[in-house]
């Protein structure tokens, strides 16, 4: 599965292969290209605004300017024929401004940062990272081993629920399971004591 996204001068592209994301970013400021497992990839996200400044706040100056100069036309009784000039220069700028005007979601990785435009195709990319996320690490911890240490397999739990991989209900569910596996451990090693006592 693929997705490639552009706003202006940057673009990004998406390559869901079966292990891995195979993220390249490319912009005025140089290219990034990089892969990442899914199971490597953090939960949290931040929110980034791309936004000229500049140029927003010289088209609110002539905006100013325009309308003074209108002003100042009706009040002299003077034409009105080219006073709005630099009205329509100010209302450029700003309408300039709000169409490069860009969102991003970053997720920050050992790797690199993963930039996802706020786009028609943005929710579609952030829920495949999640669901192809989840599936891994599910994968990597779904044997879980109760002769080892009980303590550490409901650490473990509690780790993939804070990583929003179980629910919480699933998480509740597996750590008592993980107990009752640990409770029955504990009388299958008495009945054992015991029989031999008996012996």
């Amino acid at each position: 599965m693929k997705f490639q996204q552009k706003r202006m001068a940057t673009q990004a592209w998406f390559d869901f292969e079966e292990k891995e994301l195979h993220h390249r970013v490319r912009d005025n400021n140089g290219d990034v290209e990089f892969a990442i497992e899914y199971g490597s990839i953090p939960a949290a996200t931040r929110s980034v605004f791309e936004r000229n400044n500049w140029l927003r706040n010289v088209g609110l100056i002539w905006c100013v300017l325009g309308l003074i100069n209108i002003g100042l036309a009706l009040i002299g009784s003077g034409e009105l024929a080219g006073s709005g000039f630099w009205l329509l220069i100010g209302f450029g700028c700003l309408a300039f401004y709000r169409l490069t005007w860009s969102e991003y979601s970053v997720i920050e990785t050992e790797e690199g940062s993963i930039w996802i435009l706020n786009d028609k195709q943005h929710d579609e990319i952030i829920e495949t990272i999640k669901e192809r996320r989840k599936v891994e690490l599910l994968a990597w911890y779904r044997s879980m081993n109760f002769e080892d240490d009980p303590v550490r397999e409901v650490t473990t739990v509690e780790w993939l629920v804070k990583q929003k991989v179980l629910s919480i209900k699933e998480g509740e569910s597996r750590i008592a399971e993980i107990r009752g596996g640990e409770a029955l451990l504990l009388s299958n090693n008495n009945e054992e004591e015991s029989s031999r006592k008996i012996h």
